[in-house]
């Protein structure tokens, strides 16, 4: 099952709050949390009923072992700094764990869990 995404309904849900968006910091993690969750999507839809939808590219990273990964997504752990820059260069499984750890970031905030 494909999972997809309206724009308008995602950026009402976001918006429909009294977030102070002159705030430069609190307007960047909303942002990033809207491009996360696109990320996340095989397709996009406007409230104009295009649709865009993520096409193959193809990769030039090799497939790991269940172990490779580990550590890989281990290395990314230890070594990437919050909401910093993931590197296209960096291997997708490391990628994947920054996108994530940026969202437990988000989520931790949203608790009150440091």
């Amino acid at each position: 099952m494909e999972l997809g995404i309206r724009l308008r309904s995602l950026l009402d849900g976001k918006l429909n709050t009294n977030t102070d968006l002159t705030d430069y910091k609190i307007r960047n993690e909303l942002i990033t949390e809207i491009e996360a969750e696109i990320d996340q999507c095989e397709w996009m839809e406007l409230s104009d009923g295009t649709t865009y939808q993520k096409s193959f590219t193809p990769t030039y990273f090799r497939e790991l072992q269940e172990k490779e990964e580990k550590e890989f997504r281990q290395w990314a752990r230890d070594n990437y700094e919050i909401n910093g820059l993931i590197s296209s260069l960096w291997h997708p499984a490391v990628q994947d764990e920054c996108k994530k750890m940026n969202i437990e970031q988000r989520n931790n905030k949203k608790n009150g869990i440091s």
